[in-house]
């Protein structure tokens, strides 16, 4: 369980980076990658909380659980920025 974490957080930490730099380099991928960031950061935190709920860490898995919904906000903020909506 442990490598199986550890695994997906480095690949959905690689791609946020990744998301980061397309939203640097081109201004009309940044309408797409910006959202897809905070999704995948929300992802990234989810399972952090998830995680640390299973092995006991009540406190982890609060901070992480906010962070969680804190990128999912975020994500449905930008997502309505886009439509034109906000």
């Amino acid at each position: 369980m442990k490598e199986r974490y550890r695994t997906v957080t480095v690949c959905l930490s690689l791609l946020i980076l990744a998301l980061v730099f397309a939203v640097a380099s081109d201004e009309e991928l940044s309408r797409i990658c910006i959202p897809l960031a905070f999704f995948a950061g929300t992802l990234l935190y989810g399972t952090g909380a998830a995680y640390d709920r299973k092995t006991g860490k009540k406190t982890g898995s609060r901070f992480q659980g906010t962070f969680a919904l804190l990128f999912l906000a975020a994500a449905v903020f930008s997502v309505l920025h886009i439509g034109g909506i906000l």
